[in-house]
């Protein structure tokens, strides 16, 4: 005994040295939500691609600055960007966006206003008249927002450039105003400065993620308090994880806490001393001490939502520990914890090997989330287990000094009537009718399988999106396509092609506004299309009219029509002999101009080039699906969507898992019992399952994934229950005293779970709490007639039991 007392004590010490090596590593705890999650059906290279883009996106954090005095909002914008600039956590503060910015974008695409004409200007050019180009400029010379110059017309006679210049502009497509070199918008006398930032870290580290909210807080608050009527508005992926984190944090907290003090309070009432209540509380610490540990390295991290479902674990590892006393109390004359050890080990060991089992299509699933769960799970089982098993004989070799439970009178009337009452057909009738209600009720069962169900997202920080959204005009990017080819060249062409397609959608609102790089670099195809056009509609000699007309001097006109002349001198996109007079891609990116839009070029990758077309306001994702079914080199990528789409059908997989499991349990308990005998040992919690599923499913949430891994789990500890009961031949107070603590405290755990913020623990919790009770309620069932024979054996008087029979049968 005590070899293998020291043994579990040096493997448990080299795991607490592994678990303080990990804990000393940054971004232990997962909070990513995507991280729990199969890889979507595209090919790995599409999605490392999407992962690239969705990982800048989400680094990317937006301020809107504001206060009722437009100078004091413009100074606390300043005061603000000053802070993020000085901050290790944040990078490319961007404040202004000053004349040298401008002009950059000026001197950078003024030398190819011909070769990037917009499509209303590629209309006007098929359509106009010379007539319709001078009233045109006309206009424009006479208006005088539009601040013409005559030397702006000589250089540019047909002002193509500013128009072209506006589409560029970084307010484009937004309600905001460029004002002094800043971003503004005024909205109920309030004027808002934008300020944009990144950064420099992963945003789900837990640790760096919490100090740079929590910084931005800080300092919002001091401005506040230093200048009256402040607002400060800010959006990003970093606030709504850092919430999650918290409201995680938060419950893990609250459950572990609930749960511990419920399991003193049960343990006090039930056994009159403290000591049960510290071996409780090592089983469970020593349980998810492992877990954790184990998990860590071999998930390298450990997501918060399985700590939350780990959490629960608190209501199952004390059923060894509370078998353990109550065969310890129920023998204090002659104790010996050897012999206890032997009477529990069979029933315990076949609890635990139950549960495993019933994990284990858990772990054999293709989804990471459910095998870092399942896993935990068995793992922690088994730790407590092995701490029973082995810690307690040794630790506990003294007989118990009270008689606790078994003076107890209403514990052996219940006891008894519950015994009895299951001896009856009444019993039987009703788990035969809820599990015929409840196969009549997976008819027309509703399901979700929405991947928001598993992140309720803030409230706060969705006011805060929602007010971004209505002063900017901006929305949060979810859907956007990634676009692959050979070369460049092709790759440009195919989203101006894809572009076309949009438009259509666009006017029709299926679609906000889609951006991409060919709105800034055109393909050198479309740059020569754009030179020809103008050749053929506005030739050197029509333009000579056109000048004319415009009263330009015989000098000046001379001078214009050189320059036009030698900008339209082009050969063929096929060759590229004069290279430098078209617009690159490597030219683009090398120039500050491209700062704002660089995140859509993904450049080289091993199968060619890829870009990304970024959407908005998205209504209708089979339209936009359906544009990829012309070309194998696009995808459309909604994350939230594909993953809900792989989530239904992991549902579905599941199910089947869970049937397998059920039937490796019932091979396993027909090895062990025979298999008419195993069949009413699984009755009873199969029945409790499918009636839980069955009535949150029909009066609560719809179903979802997280209602079969409930599933499974009922099935596990449902059968321990009817397993304790088949190995104690003798049907002592003791056992029932045992599975109804086990039972509480599970209900306990789990109920907690379903005052979770996040729905899919909430939906787990619930639906476990409805099919524990069952369980319980329906487990002495598995016995059928043996129960009578027994009850003279029972550690409850006959009086009592001939009492509560004749109330049973009444």
């Amino acid at each position: 005994m005590k070899l293998r007392f020291w043994s579990w004590l040096f493997g448990l010490l080299i795991i607490c040295i592994l678990f303080v090596i990990k804990l000393q590593q940054d971004g232990v705890i997962e909070t990513n939500i995507m991280a729990l999650l199969p890889e979507t059906e595209q090919q790995p290279e599409i999605n490392n691609l999407a992962s690239e883009f969705i990982n800048k996106n989400n680094a990317r954090a937006v301020f809107l600055l504001g206060n009722k005095d437009k100078k004091i909002a413009i100074k606390v914008a300043e005061e603000f960007s000053h802070k993020l600039r000085q901050s290790r956590l944040w990078k490319n503060t961007v404040l202004r966006h000053d004349r040298t910015q401008q002009q950059a974008y000026y001197h950078f695409y003024y030398p190819y206003r011909y070769q990037r004409l917009t499509a209303s200007q590629q209309q006007a050019l098929k359509s106009r008249t010379l007539a319709g180009w001078e009233q045109a400029i006309q206009q424009q010379l006479l208006n005088p927002t539009q601040m013409v110059s005559s030397r702006l017309l000589q250089s540019d006679p047909l002002l193509l450039f500013n128009k072209q210049l506006q589409h560029l502009s970084p307010a484009t497509s937004t309600q905001l105003t460029l004002i002094d070199d800043l971003l503004m918008v005024e909205a109920k006398g309030v004027y808002y400065v934008l300020v944009s930032s990144e950064v420099t870290f992963d945003v789900f580290n837990l640790k760096l993620q919490h100090q740079a909210v929590m910084s931005i807080e800080r300092w919002v608050k001091v401005l506040q308090d230093q200048y009256v009527s402040t607002e400060a508005i800010y959006s990003g992926v970093l606030f709504h994880a850092e919430a999650g984190a918290r409201d995680a944090q938060s419950d893990i907290s609250f459950i572990s806490i609930i749960s511990i003090i419920g399991i003193i309070v049960l343990t006090s009432i039930i056994f009159r001393s403290l000591q049960p209540i510290g071996f409780c509380l090592l089983t469970i610490s020593i349980g998810i001490l492992v877990a954790f540990t184990l998990t860590s390295y071999l998930f390298d991290k450990v997501h918060w939502l399985t700590l939350v479902f780990g959490a629960s674990l608190i209501g199952i590892s004390v059923d060894y520990t509370f078998h353990y006393f109550t065969a310890r109390q129920a023998e204090a004359v002659n104790f010996s914890s050897k012999r206890v050890i032997q009477q529990i080990a069979p029933a315990i060991g076949l609890g635990m090997l139950s549960s495993v089992i019933g994990y284990i299509p858990m772990m054999a699933a293709p989804f990471p989330g459910i095998v870092q769960i399942g896993f935990f799970s068995a793992s922690g089982l088994l730790a407590a287990f092995l701490t029973v098993i082995l810690f307690l004989p040794y630790l506990c070799q003294q007989p118990s000094n009270n008689t606790g439970f078994l003076n107890l009178q209403y514990l052996r009337v219940l006891h008894q009537y519950h015994l009895h009452c299951a001896s009856k057909k009444s019993l039987w009738g009703v788990l035969i009718l809820c599990l015929i209600g409840a196969l009549a009720l997976f008819i027309n069962l509703p399901v979700n399988d929405d991947i928001r169900l598993l992140q309720q997202l803030s409230p706060e920080r969705q006011w805060h999106d929602q007010q971004l959204k209505t002063l900017t005009g901006k929305n949060a990017i979810s859907q956007f396509y990634i676009v692959t080819a050979n070369t460049e060249e092709q790759l440009l062409q195919k989203q101006e092609k894809l572009l076309v397609a949009l438009a259509p959608l666009i006017k029709k609102e299926v679609l906000g506004h889609a951006s991409s790089v060919v709105q800034w670099v055109p393909s050198k195809q479309q740059q020569t299309t754009n030179l020809k056009l103008l050749r053929l509609k506005m030739s050197p000699e029509q333009l000579s009219v056109l000048l004319d007309k415009l009263g330009f001097t015989t000098e000046a006109k001379q001078k214009t029509l050189v320059d036009y002349q030698s900008q339209l001198k082009i050969s063929s996109p096929e060759k590229d002999s004069d290279a430098s007079s078209l617009l690159t891609m490597h030219h683009w990116l090398a120039s500050p101009v491209s700062q704002y839009m660089s995140n859509l070029w993904l450049g080289k990758y091993t199968q060619g080039y890829a870009a990304v077309i970024q959407l908005t306001d998205v209504h209708d994702l089979a339209a936009l699906r359906h544009l990829t079914d012309k070309d194998s080199g696009i995808f459309f990528i909604s994350k939230a969507d594909d993953i809900t789409a792989v989530l239904s059908r992991y549902r579905q997989l599941i199910v089947k898992l869970a049937l397998m499991a059920y039937l490796f349990i019932y091979i396993f308990l027909g090895w062990r019992y025979g298999w008419l005998k195993a069949l009413f040992i699984m009755l009873p919690p199969l029945s409790a399952a499918l009636s839980a599923i069955a009535l949150v499913g029909t009066f609560v949430q719809p179903v979802n994934l997280f209602n079969i891994l409930a599933f499974i789990l009922i099935m596990g500890i449902g059968i321990d229950y009817t397993l304790f009961l088949q190995e104690d031949k003798k049907r002592q107070l003791s056992t029932y005293v045992a599975i109804l603590l086990s039972a509480g405290t599970t209900v306990l755990a789990f109920g907690l779970l379903s005052l979770s913020s996040t729905n899919a623990v909430q939906t787990f919790g619930f639906t476990v709490l409805i099919g524990i009770l069952l369980a319980f309620l329906w487990a002495p069932c598995s016995l059928r007639k043996n129960i009578r024979r027994c009850f003279s054996d029972s550690d409850v008087t006959q009086n009592d039991m001939k009492q509560q029979a004749k109330r049973c049968s009444v």
